[in-house]
């Protein structure tokens, strides 16, 4: 639907511009509703391991693949150890 489609369709129907149509005039009523769409949270991708780059006090370590949490608390606590 376009502006020049409209005029087109005024034109068509004898409405001039600024004119004032009564309601069942020679348009048809027509009520657009949104789609309704199912909302669910997004499922993480248990397929594909990730890659992970942990950068703490100028260490840095990647840790990619199925990477158990332990260890990566363990690596992240070995970056803020002193050097």
């Amino acid at each position: 639907m376009n502006r020049g489609l409209l005029t087109v369709w005024r034109r068509d129907a004898g409405i001039t511009r600024g004119a004032t149509v009564a309601a069942g005039g020679p348009f048809a009523e027509m009520v657009v509703e949104a789609p309704k769409l199912e909302m669910r949270p997004p499922q993480p991708d248990v397929r594909r391991p990730g890659r992970i780059d942990v950068v703490v006090d100028g260490g840095h370590a990647v840790l990619s693949g199925d990477v158990d949490p332990a260890l990566a608390v363990a690596v992240v606590g070995a970056l803020r150890r002193p050097r």
